[in-house]
């Protein structure tokens, strides 16, 4: 499994890094929405993996600015 992951990093970076640089910081501001962030970096990270590999996407840092 970790293969298939580190193997997939640089795609699902990009996709991770072009979702975030589209958002404004209402869109990640408040409990609800950065809820709503960490649901739809999962579908992201799924969709790179080309499959329900990733199961959670946890915040170590949450910085908005």
């Amino acid at each position: 499994m970790v293969e298939r992951v580190e193997s997939h990093m640089a795609p699902f970076r990009d996709a991770v890094l072009m979702y975030l640089s589209s958002l404004h910081a209402a869109d990640v501001t408040g409990p609800d929405r950065a809820i709503a962030v960490r649901d739809h970096l999962l579908e992201v990270a799924n969709q790179t993996m080309g499959r329900r590999t990733v199961r959670h996407v946890y915040f170590t840092e949450y910085l908005v600015q």
